[in-house]
């Protein structure tokens, strides 16, 4: 069974732990340029965005209990959006198969399968070599933290939060709690093996 999160749904560290795996990628693409003539700087900034926010969901996704695959779109509309446009995404996903560091199964719309990446052996090293490490990730106070859903026809819909002073009170409560828990690292005090023992019975109950 594959575990999987979106990479939309990853949240993405302001620190350099990193940095350098990064770069690696960044460096690839600029290498491998066909010209560098018109290059604008705003798209090597994308591609910098986009390898850092790839390589920071693998890095968690790996270090998750159980590990999880990162799920990712490769349909073009999807990013018509986005702050990054497809060919960016499409042009850091290469790179990453370039340099051997993503195992991937690709997915297909007609089926509902999403695509997979998972850190392949190489990259895997590079991140023992980090380690895995306690971090500081910005809290999102615009994020929505209400969320009411009903059933309809055993259809699960999500309904509109009510613009109230109760939910406003609810929310700002629950936006100061979660932003104070980001300040703190809460952690199983437990060796290798009761992980892997804490991992087999989650992946036994899932």
């Amino acid at each position: 069974m594959l575990f999987d999160k979106h990479l939309d749904y990853f949240l993405i560290s302001n620190d350099k732990l990193l940095e350098v795996i990064i770069k690696e990628i960044t460096q690839h693409i600029e290498q491998n340029r066909l010209s560098k003539r018109g290059v604008e700087k705003k798209t090597r900034h994308d591609e910098y965005l986009i390898a850092s926010k790839i390589i920071d969901a693998l890095y968690q996704g790996y270090f998750s209990i159980p590990k999880t695959w990162v799920s990712i779109t490769l349909r073009a509309k999807h990013y018509s959006k986005k702050e990054y446009g497809y060919k960016n995404f499409k042009k850091v996903v290469d790179a990453l198969k370039d340099k051997d560091f993503i195992k991937i199964k690709l997915g297909t719309e007609y089926a509902g399968k999403v695509t997979r990446i998972f850190p392949s052996d190489i990259l895997v090293a590079k991140f023992k070599r980090i380690g895995f490490r306690w971090r500081y990730f910005p809290y999102d106070s615009k994020s929505e933290v209400i969320i009411l859903r009903d059933k309809i026809k055993s259809k699960k819909i999500t309904l509109t939060t009510p613009k109230s002073k109760q939910a406003n009170k609810y929310k700002s409560n629950l936006n100061k709690i979660n932003k104070e828990l980001t300040k703190h690292c809460i952690a199983l005090d437990l060796d290798d093996k009761a992980l892997s023992i804490i991992e087999k019975e989650l992946i036994h109950n899932i």
